[in-house]
């Protein structure tokens, strides 16, 4: 049975796991509960558990969700909001089971395979989507760059944007055949015209083209920063001219910045700006240990009161979130999971899997002030999946 379990059912959770990061947040719960239960259930995975808090990814990620169990000791909101929250952040409770089950050979690889297919054929739909003018699932007609398919239009480009760092890197590979360097230009092509030309979400873009950047400097080195400059210096002209998705997020993003100096908060960026602002407020009033889990929309309600300001569940930011909710000793906590993160990857002896893993950390940083990825349990848990397979990947492990 245990056999079973290890050579069959494990690398199959990890694999719907991968699927249901690009397609359905259900296939997502399910696989990752399926994948706790089969670690518990397996000799071989079971005693990795404890051996998975010498990664020190594991170990600081881990202990930033006990300080979250105990922020919901001080926290004054109600029990829905503060278990909804420590929710949101299950994954980091259970890096050490995640990591031991993608430690079980094929379970990291197939889980990367699984996810970048999985992306590669929402790119494809939404292409399809496109060519008929036929929105499918989350597409919507009410915009003409709303051609997502699984996924809402922000989290569509960045996982697109990950899953296009493992193929470029491969376009530069001298140990591929021409017909499969012809396969991987297509593919690249397909996720980076779906995400730039077809589908507008604006930290997605960002996070794709400097992702993509990075590779090609990891890939080349010295040589390889002057060639991501070059890039970038014909790249982004030629993305604002011609691609209507990214003209437009640049022209709402300075009509936001200009509506906001004349006073008017009432845009995207205004709202953001907003919030951020008076998350400071909040994290001032209880700097150390904040105003404990779950207690964000509750305090922001009564700071809030009085004013015509709309109300908001979450400050559109992971450092805010985490500095009203866990105060100071979160932040800490958190910068040095992040850090032990940068110290895993530094130990990775595979430069493609070293390259895939400082390129994904460098998207989710981008995004650290914009947007709660870190502290949301789709794409949080994307990231530690991710992330654990790559450092559980060996030196020989290729994923495609």
């Amino acid at each position: 049975m245990n056999l079973v379990i290890e050579r069959k059912l494990i690398p199959f959770a990890a694999l719907l796991f991968g699927i249901g990061i690009a397609t359905s947040t259900a296939l997502m719960s399910a696989s990752y509960i399926l994948l706790i239960v089969l670690v518990l259930l397996s000799t071989k995975a079971r005693s990795l558990i404890v051996d998975s808090f010498k990664n020190k990814f594991v170990l600081c990620g881990f202990i930033f969700y006990i300080l979250v169990l105990l922020g919901m000791l001080w926290s004054d909101a109600d029990f829905h909001d503060r278990s909804k929250m420590a929710l949101r952040v299950i994954g980091f409770g259970f890096l050490p089971i995640f990591f031991a089950g993608l430690r079980i050979k094929n379970s990291a690889k197939l889980l990367l395979q699984a996810f970048i297919a999985g992306e590669i054929l929402s790119a494809v739909i939404s292409i399809g989507a496109w060519a008929f003018h036929h929105p499918v699932l989350m597409g919507t007609k009410d915009t003409i760059f709303y051609w997502a398919v699984f996924r809402g239009h922000l989290l569509h480009v960045v996982f697109l944007a990950i899953a296009s760092n493992f193929i470029l890197w491969q376009v530069f590979s001298n140990e591929i055949s021409k017909k499969q360097w012809v396969i991987y230009i297509v593919l690249y092509l397909l996720l980076f015209y779906d995400g730039f030309f077809l589908v507008q979400g604006r930290t997605g873009q960002v996070m794709m083209l400097a992702m993509n950047l990075m590779i090609v400097i990891l890939r080349f080195r010295l040589k390889g920063i002057i060639m991501a400059i070059i890039a970038a210096v014909i790249v982004v002209p030629l993305l604002i001219k011609f691609s209507p998705a990214v003209k437009d997020g640049v022209s709402s993003y300075q009509q936001d910045q200009q509506l906001y100096k004349q006073g008017n908060s009432d845009t995207s960026t205004g709202l953001r700006k907003q919030f951020h602002h008076n998350s400071i407020i909040m994290f001032k009033q209880s700097p150390v240990f904040g105003h404990g889990t779950g207690s964000y929309p509750s305090h922001y309600k009564v700071l809030i009161s009085g004013t015509n300001q709309p109300m908001n569940m979450q400050p559109h930011g992971d450092l805010y979130l985490i500095a009203v909710e866990l105060g100071s000793l979160g932040l800490f906590i958190f910068v040095i999971m992040l850090l032990a993160n940068i110290f895993e990857l530094y130990r990775v002896k595979n430069r493609y899997m070293q390259g895939m893993g400082f390129s994904l950390l460098l998207g989710y940083l981008i995004a650290l002030t914009q947007n709660s990825f870190f502290t949301d349990n789709v794409s949080g848990l994307a990231f530690i999946f991710i992330m654990l397979a790559i450092l559980a990947c060996n030196q020989k492990d290729e994923v495609i």
